[in-house]
């Protein structure tokens, strides 16, 4: 392990609403510990069932953790960018993550290994892993887990775990609650002339929707369409414009 995994931490906002939901982060939080000695920190906001809250907590600070909980309304951009702040001054990576995730082995140590090769640590902004998938294609997936040690332009990245530098001080658009938070961020990094990287030896599996599924649909339907809306009226002038 890599001296860079020390000055990193993990920013993965989670809750356990119900069983099936904490065990989502358990895999998540448990994978995190087995596979690299960066630092995480938990950041909660329900507790609506006080006994799964409570698990999670005990379970984030047995890993040697930090669990961290607000009673502010939950945003997925708004806990990244909290985490972030809370990672300034402390780190030099930090990496914003899902909970709905699993790591595998050396995967931060590839994105860092990567970073620091030829010029990318001037050429990208932010790195990514690969997912794999026997079904979805595209660059963001790869169909084999042999490592390839590969760095790759990606202009849509997946967010599910995106590796920044804290000198870097980015922060997501809070308007996004939940939904359209990567679309946004791949409009910003074309809009400034940025780039992202994909490394293809570093893999962190994303279980889609795992945990969004778990909340009543109709509320995230109107949490999609409003976000959607929002989008469309961020970006669509300056597209028009161009």
């Amino acid at each position: 392990m890599s001296e860079s995994e020390k000055r990193t931490v993990t920013i993965m906002p989670a809750t356990a609403l119900t069983h099936e939901m904490f065990n989502v982060c358990k895999r998540a939080l448990e994978s995190h510990k087995a596979t690299t000695q960066a630092h995480l920190i938990c950041l909660d906001n329900q507790d609506a069932d006080p006994g799964l809250q409570q698990e999670l907590q005990k379970l984030v600070e047995s890993l040697g953790y930090e669990y961290d909980f607000s009673r502010e309304d939950f945003s997925l951009t708004k806990f990244w960018n909290r985490g972030y702040e809370m990672a300034e001054g402390r780190f030099e990576y930090v990496v914003l993550s899902n909970a709905d995730v699993l790591f595998h082995n050396f995967w931060l140590h590839y994105l860092l290994e990567a970073w620091a090769q030829n010029d990318n640590a001037s050429k990208y902004l932010s790195m990514h892993p690969y997912t794999y998938s026997a079904v979805n294609r595209g660059v963001n997936y790869r169909a084999t887990t042999v490592p390839l040690h590969e760095t790759r332009l990606v202009e849509q990245p997946q967010m599910h775990c995106s590796l920044f530098r804290t000198k870097d001080q980015f922060r997501f658009d809070e308007q996004f609650e939940r939904y359209e938070c990567d679309c946004d961020y791949w409009y910003w990094l074309r809009f400034n002339k940025l780039q992202a990287g994909i490394n293809y030896a570093s893999r962190v599996d994303h279980q889609i929707q795992g945990l969004v599924k778990q909340f009543n649909a109709a509320s995230m339907d109107k949490i999609a369409d409003s976000d959607r809306m929002k989008f469309f009226a961020k970006w669509e002038p300056v597209l028009v414009s161009k």
